[in-house]
């Protein structure tokens, strides 16, 4: 009878130690990652290339964990606040937490 064990074994499966090093070495251009971190975009076009926008920075002295910044729809906005403010003045009171908000038009 025939086994898959007793099959002997062909291809990519046969040296899998050899073939993976010599492949992940290999380098298309000199622009392809080369695992250091970089943008993929070569240094002397890199200025014409659009930054990621960066997010609100955290005020000076509040570590960047406890600073955090919601958009929430005008409803949301008024379930937040509440009735005369009651439910805004209650979370500050329990929390301690410094709220504020914008009402961009």
């Amino acid at each position: 009878a025939i086994s898959p064990e007793s099959m002997p074994v062909r291809g990519a499966d046969a040296a899998p130690a050899l073939a993976a090093p010599a492949a992940a070495l290999v380098k298309k251009s000199k622009w392809d990652d080369d695992g250091t971190g970089g943008t993929g975009v070569p240094d002397w076009i890199r200025d014409l290339v659009p930054k990621p926008k960066e997010g609100p920075k955290p005020p000076l002295g509040v570590p960047a964990g406890k600073f955090k910044i919601i958009k929430l729809e005008g409803l949301q906005v008024r379930a937040l606040i509440g009735k005369g403010g009651e439910t805004i003045k209650d979370i500050r009171a329990r929390s301690g937490a410094d709220i504020k908000i914008e009402h961009v038009p």
